[in-house]
């Protein structure tokens, strides 16, 4: 009996093994390597590798944000940009045959956006009113300072910040935040007020009309005095403006600005120096009284500007001037080469040897003529050959003690290198071109002298520091083709150089 039994059994056994070795070969396998992925705020996109013995597979998304592309053995995820200000979540289902793998997606929210515009928040001494822009992705944000003297009202709905700064009554600079607070986040922006400027600056514009002018200063609460129909002199508190009509009928401020001040020490001292350096001035020349050694006058040159300041001793009428040289809008011929002359003013022997050599060198050639005459102080004269700019170069000889060259003066045909004039005013003005010509050369700009404020006579000086030379090119009237440029020490008996 027993082993009837096992005989039954036998293939009984034997059935159930092939019927499940049927359906293992059935069943479908599906494995992914991540289970879960996290993205960042931005666009970004990521990859999951798929294992199955599957003949295919699919996969989809619950987010609309959410893209899938699939290929043989992996499914490329790509999220778009999240722009809220929460995490945001997405499933993904990936199906093979009878079998399912999820993969859970986070993104991280956007940062919030808070800022101002502009960045830099800067009031006068006067204070005011002004409305900056908020730039956020938050609707709701308020604003304090930390303040008492001037206060901000938030405006969420207008993206607007309305500032209130009271005026100032200090010189010193003061400083203020302003905190913008949305949701837990804070940002905090500086508001900084100068204070009481150590002096006025006028309108320093050229070109300016007499509207422009009287519009910049009501604006800054001076009271006009009184103006005189010619010359036309408009004074404000403490500023006289000189308005020119030509025959042209263009209207301008030109030439002198006034400044009626009467405390000296003021005038020559180191704060208002310091006061112009800030405002982009530099230093150029300082004359010297020749009586008490002391100076009376300083010069200052703003290069962007292209003002020339004048400081005088209180006793002159007009001690503060401001002088705008005006630029050419138009482009001048290029001096690409000058041969100011011989130079070495460390030779006091043997002059005009060493002159005619240098000058046989450079295409002088010696006018014995003109040099035979008994001028005082002594001349030589050299005209230049194969240069057609050239007229001649003279040299003159000062006795200061022992025998010094002092002055090398060069005439040129050829004004246009040098000048220009408005057609409104006759006076000449040293073109741009000639300017970047001599800083080229490593001579920086010292001064602009005229014989008169309306005058034909233009004097502009230069200064290279490191070979202690000065250059003078002066205009001659304006129906005379000729310039010189004189060539000299430093007048060191009569001015400071810096």
């Amino acid at each position: 009996m027993k082993k009837i039994l096992q005989m039954l059994i036998l293939p009984l056994l034997l059935c159930m093994a092939v019927s499940c070795e049927k359906n293992k070969e059935e069943a479908s396998t599906l494995t992914v390597d991540k289970q879960t992925l996290t993205f960042g705020k931005s666009a970004e996109e990521k990859s999951v590798s798929i294992t199955t013995d599957a003949d295919a597979w699919t996969a989809i998304a619950n987010e609309k944000w959410v893209t899938l592309t699939q290929s043989a053995q992996s499914l490329n995820i790509a999220v778009e940009k999240n722009e809220k200000l929460e995490t945001r979540t997405a499933t993904i289902w990936i199906m093979a045959g009878d079998m399912t793998q999820k993969v859970e997606i986070t993104q991280s929210a956007t940062d919030v956006i808070l800022t101002i515009d502009p960045q830099e928040i800067v009031f006068d001494a006067q204070g005011g009113d002004r409305t900056i822009d908020v730039i956020s992705n938050v609707h709701k944000w308020t604003a304090d300072t930390d303040a008492d003297w001037f206060t901000v009202q938030a405006k969420p709905y207008k993206g607007e910040l309305v500032i209130n700064v009271a005026a100032q009554n200090d010189m010193k600079q003061r400083k203020g935040s302003i905190i913008i607070k949305a949701g837990e986040l804070s940002q905090q922006f500086e508001l900084v007020q100068q204070g009481m400027a150590f002096a006025l600056l006028p309108y320093l514009k050229f070109g300016a009309g007499e509207k422009e002018m009287q519009e910049f200063e009501y604006a800054r609460g001076s009271t006009l005095y009184h103006n005189t129909a010619y010359p036309v002199n408009h004074v404000f508190r403490s500023f006289t403006y000189d308005i020119r009509t030509w025959i042209s009928g263009l209207e301008y401020v030109e030439g002198m600005i006034n400044v009626q001040k009467n405390d000296s020490e003021v005038l020559l001292g180191e704060d208002f120096e310091r006061f112009l350096t800030d405002n982009g001035y530099r230093k150029t020349v300082g004359r010297i009284s020749s009586y008490d050694k002391k100076v009376s006058l300083k010069t200052f040159y703003n290069e962007n500007l292209n003002i020339q300041v004048e400081v005088t001793s209180a006793k002159a009428i007009h001690p503060f001037n401001f002088r705008i040289l005006p630029v050419n809008t138009n482009n001048s011929p290029v001096l690409e080469r000058l041969e100011f002359g011989f130079d070495d003013f460390s030779k006091h022997d043997n002059l005009v040897e060493l002159i005619k050599q240098w000058e046989s060198e450079h295409g002088g050639i010696y006018n014995e003529e003109k040099s035979s005459v008994n001028y005082y102080p002594p001349k030589i004269f050299f005209d230049v050959k194969d240069n057609p700019d050239y007229n001649e170069r003279t040299y003159s000889f000062k006795d200061n003690s022992k025998t010094q060259l002092r002055i090398i003066g060069t005439s040129y045909f050829n004004k246009n290198y040098f000048y220009f004039f408005l057609p409104e005013n006759p006076r000449n003005y040293l073109t741009k071109e000639i300017k970047s010509f001599m800083k080229k050369e490593g001579y920086e700009f010292l001064s602009m002298d005229s014989a008169n404020p309306i005058g034909t006579i233009s004097s502009y000086s230069f200064y290279n520091s490191e070979r202690q030379l000065v250059i003078g090119i002066l205009s001659a009237d304006i129906g005379d083709n000729c310039v010189t440029v004189r060539l000299s020490p430093p007048q060191t008996e009569y001015y400071e150089y810096y």
